[in-house]
């Protein structure tokens, strides 16, 4: 049975976000065949039923009824990406899905610069990166109420999180695109969120621990 008996820190990963700020080159509407007035969602990450991506698309289709120029960008691969695009022509939603596989990762800052808003319906989450990565693009995220989740994007701070359950997701997804007032102020929430997660500042306060360690101990041994 084992315990930590002194008091302990969590530190969480860190990621570079200057490439998702600040990307080398972004992919164009024109190129993914986009509107420059389209809504562009995207979804990143392993396409899995455990990632409840059947509940995503379900979401995206009750949204699309309500904003017809919502698009979606899927990026990744998987072992539900056939049901997914089956999913997707049951719904008479394929048209405004656009399917880009697995990008390399250097590649992801590109894709999701087309985008003005992030979405992931997962509930399997330990520690989302790809939402660290979409915030740090200032893309305001509609998820899911998890543990994974919710330690990442605050609510109604950098972006919005449902419950598990396709008609709520829609109706943020909804909130978000019709209200641009809304959609700039959880942008700039979600960078302000993800540049806590830098790894130049994550590292700053492992780097802080240990040297407050080091001169406790060093104090011990001068007493």
């Amino acid at each position: 049975d084992f315990r930590v008996t002194d008091r302990a820190k969590l530190i969480p990963n860190g990621i570079d976000t200057r490439p998702f700020s600040e990307p080398a080159s972004r992919m164009s509407r024109a190129e993914l065949d986009l509107a420059e007035d389209d809504v562009v969602v995207a979804h990143a990450g392993r396409i899995a039923h455990e990632k409840n991506v059947d509940m995503l698309l379900t979401a995206f289709g009750r949204a699309l009824e309500r904003v017809p120029r919502l698009a979606l960008v899927v990026i990744g691969d998987g072992p539900a990406l056939e049901a997914m695009r089956a999913q997707a022509s049951e719904l008479g939603v394929s048209e405004r899905l656009l399917f880009l596989g697995m990008l390399p990762h250097a590649e992801l800052p590109g894709a999701l610069a087309v985008a003005d808003i992030y979405m992931s319906a997962s509930v399997s989450e330990t520690f989302g990166l790809t939402l660290l990565e979409a915030s740090a693009a200032g893309l305001p995220v509609v998820g899911v109420r998890s543990p994974g989740v919710s330690d990442i994007v605050e609510d109604g701070v950098g972006g919005i999180l449902t419950e598990n359950d396709p008609r709520e997701f829609a109706e943020a997804i909804q909130r978000i695109a019709h209200d641009r007032t809304l959609r700039e102020r959880l942008a700039a929430g979600a960078r302000e969120s993800a540049s806590r997660y830098d790894l130049e500042h994550t590292a700053d306060v492992l780097l802080g621990h240990y040297e407050r360690l080091a001169a406790r101990r060093h104090a011990r041994r001068e007493a």
